[in-house]
């Protein structure tokens, strides 16, 4: 038998807020900008800026570079990979354009506020993990109204911590006063989200809305999205 449900945390991008969305405006912006870019398939597109994403993040984390730095250092090595090498000003124009484009994607993931609202019916504690820096991602809480939701989120530039370290998860559970038996964790990475709340020993709730391969179903619960909402709850609250 589980132990009752006491805190639910959740990761931010990809998990509440469409980053991958918002991303596929920006990635369609930036292929009306630069010639190199237009026949590249949006999946292709997609899946070398995720990795070049994850690679320039880390700097930011760790405060080798500004955010704005790295945004830079991501176009011009999208656009060396299709044979163009670009300066720094034209690596800039590339973010404003790309950036000017994600705002219009910008949304949350369908039935996010219901799950909320509905977790917090059931005296449900949230909590939240991200690993990204202030103001950045407190800006996106602001935005969507989540900020409502999650009034002391774990931002990893803040705590200099990152996920899937244990410590972040244990610096949450305390946060929200619950053990590790008593949460859940939910996310959409599988390498920090799951297995990062697998070694903290919390229940992980993958949230698998692109049908990512899963090496190990046995060790969290898999979900495809938040609607219906009802459903979600339950789930969530491992009824």
């Amino acid at each position: 038998m589980t132990s009752k449900i006491r805190a639910a945390i959740f990761d931010l991008d990809n998990t509440l807020l469409d980053h991958q969305n918002a991303n596929r405006f920006g990635l369609k912006g930036l292929q009306a900008h630069f010639s190199e870019l237009i026949e590249i398939s949006e999946r292709e597109l997609e899946q070398k800026f995720e990795i070049i994403l994850h690679r320039t993040f880390t700097d930011v984390l760790n405060g080798i570079k500004s955010v704005n730095e790295s945004r830079k250092e991501r176009i011009q090595h999208l656009l060396a990979l299709y044979g163009r090498k670009i300066n720094d000003s034209e690596a800039q124009n590339g973010v404003d354009v790309y950036l000017d484009a994600y705002q219009h994607g910008k949304r949350l993931i369908p039935g996010t506020i219901g799950l909320l609202d509905g977790l917090l019916a059931h005296g449900v504690t949230l909590g939240m993990i991200t690993n990204g820096v202030n103001p950045l991602q407190q800006e996106k809480l602001e935005w969507t109204g989540l900020d409502q939701y999650f009034k002391n989120p774990v931002i990893a530039g803040d705590v200099d911590l990152q996920k899937p370290d244990k410590a972040i998860f244990d610096l949450a559970l305390q946060i929200a006063d619950s053990s590790a038996a008593e949460a859940v964790y939910v996310g959409d990475s599988w390498e920090s989200d799951v297995l990062g709340a697998h070694n903290a020993g919390i229940w992980p709730v993958y949230l698998n809305r692109y049908g990512w391969e899963i090496p190990d179903e046995s060790i969290c619960t898999v979900v495809t999205r938040w609607e219906p909402v009802n459903e979600s709850v339950r789930i969530l609250m491992r009824d």
